[in-house]
């Protein structure tokens, strides 16, 4: 009776244990929005690199849990003032972020933003450099070069001549169906796409240079729930365990590295 009674008290002290330890956990609010290939906006919820990112940070340590918080390119700005977010990946300050209490994680991928259109004979990249009397394409909430970065609704329309619709993949379905010149896409979800429909490889051009090129890092509430110097320690070891290269590879997508230019204005 007594060994039963010592196995009893040993079990709940494991359980309060376990309990405690949970309770001891920091949720961390990530925001999340479709913003393809970084993240893929599905029926079922979202897929892609910041989906598994998170997947890893919560696997990496035990003091913080990272949960996905959805949110909308337009409305990203609006929810994290309201406390709906504490941490938003793959962005940059630049993208309208200036006057946030925000600090910025050391930066882990490089990319950047393409113009892309439908293949005519003798079409070549001079094609790209004048884009003033060019139909345009882009994408509500986004942030463009040629725009200063400027993704005022009425400011674009009323300066360019430029339809903005959801999200890229429909950027990408009005040039082939020739319904604008030029559109302006992430150039990893450009190819993204293309493997998911080569038969469009022979009938999309696109620019070499980038209208603007990027290294990504997360963007962090000052004095949030979870210290910057923390969040750069996670990524540290998921750079230096091979886990952070693995994910980029898988989604094919370019690890940022001392040697990556810097950001330039698209």
């Amino acid at each position: 009776m007594k060994i039963l009674a010592n196995r009893l008290g040993v079990l709940l002290l494991a359980g309060l244990w376990i309990i405690s330890a949970a309770a001891a956990e920091t949720t961390i609010k990530v925001g999340v929005y479709d913003y393809p290939p970084y993240a893929v906006e599905t029926n079922q919820g979202f897929e892609g690199p910041t989906v598994a990112l998170v997947k890893l940070l919560n696997e990496v340590q035990t003091r913080y849990h990272f949960v996905l918080t959805p949110t909308t390119a337009r409305r990203r700005y609006k929810d994290f003032a309201s406390g709906e977010f504490d941490v938003i990946f793959f962005e940059q300050v630049l993208w309208g972020w200036q006057n946030y209490p925000l600090l910025e994680s050391q930066r882990f991928v490089s990319g950047g933003e393409i113009m892309i259109t439908q293949l005519k004979t003798r079409r070549n990249q001079d094609y790209f450099n004048d884009i003033t009397d060019k139909r345009l394409l882009g994408v509500l909430g986004y942030h463009y070069g040629f725009a200063d970065f400027n993704s005022d609704v009425d400011y674009l329309t009323q300066t360019f001549s430029i339809h903005l619709v959801k999200n890229q993949q429909k950027v990408i379905e009005l040039i082939v169906q020739e319904k604008a010149d030029i559109g302006i896409v992430d150039k990893a979800y450009f190819l993204y796409y293309l493997r998911k429909h080569p038969e469009y490889r022979d009938e999309l051009y696109y620019s070499e240079h980038y209208d603007q090129s990027y290294q990504h890092g997360a963007l962090l509430r000052e004095k949030g729930p979870i210290p910057l110097t923390a969040f750069n320690q996670m990524l540290q070891k998921l750079k230096q365990n091979g886990q952070l290269a693995r994910l980029l590879q898988q989604y094919e997508l370019d690890e940022f590295t001392s040697t990556t230019h810097n950001s330039t204005s698209r």
